[in-house]
């Protein structure tokens, strides 16, 4: 609803959009209806940060490494589970994306949410999960579950010892990197100088903010104007279109 209402607004610069990239890149193409085309009402300012996702297995489960894990599963076909915080969301597309790059055979456990997905990775009744940084960080020191390797092509702040998937040596993980972001949007046809502005405006405060974004697990962009911007969401947004659409996953309401 907030994405449409920006969509919808006068470009004058005083109704923006912050937003995580599941209404921009992900989400439209698992969601029936969107009421916005995202490269025709929006126009995209600058990106805030970005984050890593965490590969967790359940405390039981006999692996520690990326090779381990597709071991495991491919000795387990069809037998292991993941579990998402949602049909669609982010950490479901991003096991969607290893599953078809290694030929995996799993099963989907959606939830409402991600409390009851991490309470039963804890309890060892899904086998799998994609969770953020600072939460898996806080699971692994608990004892509840097992960090294998992080999603994103650098390693995360949050987890600096714990390797990325591209870093497991299998061909075909060469390369993956897949995480989350946060961004800022005007409605399409805002005006150069307003976009310039207040991408300035964001560059100060991000500046200003480094730390407290590495503590979140967050990086900041190294190329940050409009259009590195701009480009980065149309690249992002393909990444998932093409896996929406090999994983044959149908959009919901």
């Amino acid at each position: 609803m907030g994405s449409a209402s920006v969509a919808r607004a006068t470009p004058n610069g005083y109704t923006l959009l912050l937003t995580s990239n599941s209404p921009i890149a992900s989400g439209p193409w698992v969601t029936k209806n969107v009421p916005y085309v995202v490269e025709r009402d929006f126009t995209p300012i600058a990106g805030i940060a970005r984050g890593a996702l965490v590969l967790l297995a359940a405390s039981d489960v006999p692996v520690s490494t990326t090779a381990e894990f597709v071991a495991y599963v491919k000795a387990n076909p069809g037998k292991t589970s993941y579990g998402s915080f949602g049909q669609g969301n982010l950490n479901h597309l991003i096991m969607e994306m290893l599953r078809l790059r290694l030929g995996l055979d799993m099963v989907h456990v959606p939830y409402r949410g991600s409390g009851p997905a991490q309470l039963d990775l804890a309890a060892g009744r899904i086998q799998f999960l994609f969770d953020g940084a600072p939460g898996a960080l806080a699971r692994i020191k608990a004892g509840q579950a097992k960090g294998i390797a992080v999603s994103t092509l650098k390693r995360s702040p949050t987890l600096p010892d714990m390797p990325t998937l591209a870093e497991s040596g299998l061909p075909e993980l060469r390369g993956m990197d897949a995480g989350g972001w946060v961004g800022l949007f005007g409605p399409a046809q805002t005006p150069a100088p307003i976009v310039e502005r207040l991408n300035s405006a964001v560059q100060a405060v991000i500046a200003a903010a480094q730390a407290k974004l590495l503590d979140q697990g967050l990086e900041t962009f190294t190329a940050n104007t409009p259009a590195d911007f701009a480009a980065y969401v149309r690249a992002d947004s393909e990444k998932w279109r093409q896996v929406v659409l090999e994983a044959k996953i149908e959009p919901q309401e």
